[in-house]
């Protein structure tokens, strides 16, 4: 009994070095990621500072600016999209924001008109559109895939509202847009600050119904009346009357 217990005595510290050794390269792995973090948003916020970028730096894949565009800046792909000058103001605010479920807004481009680009993160299609394509194709989204993109767009609303407070003002299936890996992010290029917060909450739980219920509906007693899941209905409708 006593040589067994010593074998197995030896096996456990056998394997706690093994974790001590697991927990070490861990460790090591951890503080390469958050020197890169670091390292990224300095020169997030370096380029955020700037705001006015040089335009020989982009390789504009669509030809002539319009209403978006493809571009790539510095090897890594961007949207361009022309505003109106006066807009600059309120979306220089908006461009200090860094969350995943925004898309970042990287910085403008003067032009010799009145006429102001910006540059975005490229995203690869907008909500509506997904769900849309989803239905024809015969495959809607999957539940994991509804939760997971509600989740980004009740998380970037969540931080949109957080102090300093903003208010997208303009929340809806085709504003939100999704990337190749079907993560959700709110655009801001097209927010007002005309509305409230209140406005945004049922805007989202327009989106949320849309997206959870594979309607397009004007009406949203409609949408309510396909999703089946009680606790995501509960949601949806809380949202929907702000309660």
């Amino acid at each position: 009994q006593i040589r067994n217990l010593e074998a197995e005595n030896a096996a456990v510290r056998s394997q706690c070095a093994a974790l001590k050794q697991e927990k070490t390269t861990l460790a090591k792995q951890y503080g390469h990621l958050r020197t890169a973090k670091v390292d990224v948003d300095r020169k997030a916020d370096d380029m955020t500072k700037k705001m006015d970028m040089e335009e020989e730096f982009f390789d504009i894949i669509d030809g002539e600016f319009s209403d978006w565009s493809w571009a790539k800046w510095c090897g890594a792909p961007v949207v361009l999209r022309e505003i109106a000058s006066e807009a600059r103001l309120g979306l220089t605010a908006l461009a200090q924001l860094r969350h995943p479920c925004l898309v970042s807004i990287f910085g403008f481009l003067s032009r010799p008109t009145d006429q102001l680009v910006v540059v975005a993160e490229a995203t690869v299609s907008c909500l509506k559109d997904v769900v849309a394509v989803a239905l024809d194709s015969d495959r809607y989204l999957t539940k994991r895939e509804q939760i997971d993109l509600a989740i980004d767009c009740a998380a970037g609303t969540a931080y949109l509202h957080s102090a300093p407070r903003h208010v997208h003002g303009n929340l809806s299936s085709q504003t939100v847009r999704v990337t190749a890996h079907l993560a959700g992010k709110l655009c801001l290029l097209e927010s007002s600050n005309e509305k409230s917060i209140e406005s945004d909450l049922h805007d989202l739980g327009v989106v949320l119904s849309e997206l959870i219920s594979g309607l397009q509906s004007d009406s949203t007693s409609d949408m309510l009346d396909v999703i089946t899941d009680s606790k995501l209905k509960h949601v949806c409708t809380s949202l929907l009357t702000n309660e």
